[in-house]
């Protein structure tokens, strides 16, 4: 599904361009484009597991209300700027945030 989306996308069509055309959701294209860019960490000192997202892909968010999406930022250097997030099921996890970010930005 991925390779099919890959070569539409090589195709210069947007998002939703994609999805009229082999019936993909957009929000499932962008989730799954922030799932292959998150990098897993080091579990937290409770051995749950953390995951690095790169700032550029989640919208712009303020530094006071990243805590309310459960994020944290990353302090370390060798990722560069973004969030760490503990997650079990990633993927509900980022539908979830990315949900509260477009309920809060339509506000």
């Amino acid at each position: 599904m991925l390779r099919e989306i890959e070569l539409l996308v090589g195709r210069n069509l947007s998002a939703t361009e994609v999805g009229k055309v082999k019936g993909f959701n957009a929000e499932s294209i962008e989730v799954e484009n922030i799932i292959n860019s998150c990098t897993r960490i080091d579990n937290n000192a409770n051995g749950n597991p953390r995951y690095y997202i790169p700032i550029y892909m989640l919208p712009q968010i303020p530094d006071s209300k990243h805590t309310f999406y459960n994020l944290k930022k990353y302090l370390g250097k060798k990722y560069g700027a973004g969030y760490v997030i503990v997650s079990y099921y990633l993927k509900a996890d980022i539908e979830r945030i990315l949900a509260r970010i477009d309920y809060e930005s339509r506000k």
